[in-house]
């Protein structure tokens, strides 16, 4: 009976069971493995509920996850678990995002655990799913398409740009200021920032801290650094980088320039900048961010020039 529901996972059936039309779900806030995309709402009985109420089967009997913050962006996030009996699939959704859920089947019997289903979902968070506090809800449904209650799983989505989870508790201070170059293609683009102290901060050179008469670098609370240098040699990597200084930068110009190292074959690549700074927050005792620049351009594959000099401008700012 597993099976006759979830025709559309085990086949290569174009509708589902229900006569819905499939769809890839590839612009959804969260991706699920080897699952099927289904446009509306999550079947079941809403997680909240008032004390005292009976559970709707079928349910959701176990959840194991490796920790509760995850990063926009973050592929191959696993979940397991177990679901009832009754349970033929099991549905997941990012709650109050997205336009559907996405249904998996449960796997084989645990013979351990009074024969229950277990199942695995292999989550996937888009680079645009909702930083901050959200919940991930589960339910398990049966082979009729009816759901039981539901399982939320509150869970912090860290921001791709650097907050020290700011967005999650506003009670964490995010870094001062931030600096971040990002891109739409796999090319290697870097980020350089020329300091008032004339250094130059890129990929070689990861940090604003100054370099002694003896040849030693030794960062400074003030000092910022370059998170990574992404895509080096054309592999496939992060199409960002980031500078950020956790306390307020030494006073004076910096400058700011992307530079395309190498086009890795392709024609052109837009990228943008963003500089962001350490806020006040709206309650007393917390904290937010605030974009003080953004902006876009391109670059053609003749710009690229393997390091062999500064970038192309893009703007400067004044720490006073």
């Amino acid at each position: 009976m597993r099976g006759f529901f979830i025709c559309g996972l085990l086949t290569a059936c174009p509708v589902a069971c229900s006569g819905e039309l499939l769809t890839s779900g590839l612009d959804q806030p969260v991706s699920i493995r080897d699952a099927q995309f289904k446009k509306g709402e999550l079947p079941g009985v809403s997680a909240t509920l008032d004390a005292g109420t009976a559970l709707t089967p079928p349910l959701i009997t176990s959840l194991s996850y490796k920790g509760r913050i995850v990063s926009a962006g973050e592929p191959d996030v696993p979940f397991t678990g177990r679901a009832s009996l009754d349970a033929a699939a099991l549905g997941v959704k990012l709650k109050n995002a997205g336009t559907g859920y996405w249904l998996l089947p449960v796997g084989a019997a645990d013979f351990t655990n009074n024969g229950e289903f277990q199942w695995t979902a292999t989550t996937t968070f888009s680079g645009n799913a909702p930083v901050g506090l959200q919940d991930l809800l589960f339910v398990a449904i049966d082979s009729t398409g009816r759901g039981g209650t539901q399982t939320d799983l509150p869970i912090c989505i860290a921001a791709t740009i650097p907050d020290n989870l700011n967005g999650c508790d506003p009670k964490r201070k995010p870094p001062a200021v931030v600096v971040s170059l990002s891109w739409d293609t796999q090319v290697d683009l870097d980020l350089e920032v020329v300091t008032p102290d004339g250094k130059t901060v890129d990929a070689k050179h990861p940090t604003s801290a100054l370099t002694s008469d003896a040849g030693v670098t030794t960062p400074t609370s003030d000092d910022g650094a370059l998170d990574v240098d992404s895509n080096v040699g054309c592999t496939l990597g992060p199409l960002r980088e980031t500078l950020v200084w956790q306390t307020a930068p030494r006073p004076g110009r910096y400058l700011v320039y992307a530079n395309l190292f190498d086009s890795c074959g392709l024609a052109s690549v837009r990228y943008n900048v963003l500089i962001r700074v350490l806020s006040p927050g709206d309650v007393p005792g917390t904290y937010k961010t605030t974009d003080t620049y953004r902006s876009s351009g391109s670059l053609s594959a003749a710009q690229a020039n393997g390091g062999s000099q500064i970038g192309t401008f893009v703007t400067e700012f004044t720490q006073l």
